[in-house]
């Protein structure tokens, strides 16, 4: 994807995070619906970012933000199933992004250092809605990485 592209792709993340914000904010009826369906666009947005943007310090940030408001919002619908999993996602991916030799030492260096974040909020979120919980939803989904795709039990 060209440098421009990219910059549009950027530019689109931030003011639909802008959006998704201000629908969060909003105590109106469907606010946190419009939050949700935004900030899962901006992470559809900061996916080719991780992949692509030359500045892994912007992409990674944009990746983490998305997955955590993502999380936040699911946390306000009462879904926190669903919000674990956003926390545990964004986490694992830094931890492999990070532990993976063929990238770029800048690049694993930034892993690193957004992974205090995602740490950080895998804490809170087990300190208020149980270790036990997210404890089960990291299994699962380490487990679902671990799966050969099309092998049946």
């Amino acid at each position: 994807m060209p440098d421009g592209t990219l910059q549009q792709v950027l530019t689109h993340w931030r003011s639909t995070i802008q959006q998704g914000n201000e629908h969060y904010r909003l105590m109106a009826p469907g606010s946190l619906t419009q939050a949700l369906s935004l900030f899962q666009d901006a992470l559809l947005m900061a996916d080719v970012l991780l992949e692509q943007w030359p500045d892994a310090d912007v992409a990674m940030a944009a990746y983490v933000v998305s997955h955590h408001n993502l999380a936040d919002t699911l946390l306000r619908m009462d879904e926190a199933d669903e919000a674990a999993t956003h926390l545990c996602v964004a986490h694992e991916r830094l931890e492999r992004l990070r532990d993976d030799f063929s990238q770029p030492v800048a690049r694993r260096h930034a892993a690193e250092r957004h992974l205090a974040r995602t740490l950080a909020e895998l804490e809170r979120f087990a300190h208020h809605h149980g270790g036990l919980l997210l404890a089960r939803r990291m299994s699962e989904h380490l487990l679902a990485q671990q799966m050969p795709r099309g092998v049946l039990h």
